[in-house]
């Protein structure tokens, strides 16, 4: 079986803050998915008792990522798909390089090129 070199969840350090900013949108533009309730309640929890203590969800910061969604619809297709592959729609590598008809080095480069052009374009 063949094996990638190329470490796609390695981030440069000077595109920390960005990638930060850009898991937070992430978290904003994925689609949810709903849970359908069995038409017989099967499924329901009645909040009448907790007896667990309340999950804490991480919130995200919708004005930010309002933001960095305008400025990656303005980015040329190749570097806002990549970054919406990245991000939203995690396919394999390898289907991603088919789509971008590239290499993995390619692609590697295509997703940091597009990281330093949207921290270039949101300052």
């Amino acid at each position: 079986m063949k094996c990638d070199a190329i470490d796609f969840h390695v981030i440069p350090e000077k595109q920390q803050a960005i990638h930060a900013r850009l898991e937070n949108w992430a978290a904003w533009v994925k689609p949810r998915q709903s849970w359908p309730v069995h038409p017989m309640f099967r499924q329901c929890r009645s909040n009448a008792w907790q007896w667990h203590p309340p999950e804490h969800r991480p919130t995200c910061d919708t004005q930010d990522a309002v933001r960095l969604e305008k400025i990656i619809g303005t980015m040329p297709e190749p570097f806002r798909t990549a970054l919406r592959w990245w991000y939203v729609f995690p396919i394999p590598p390898w289907r991603a390089r088919k789509y971008f008809a590239t290499t993995t080095e390619g692609l590697d480069r295509l997703v940091k090129d597009a990281r330093t052009m949207l921290a270039n374009l949101s300052q």
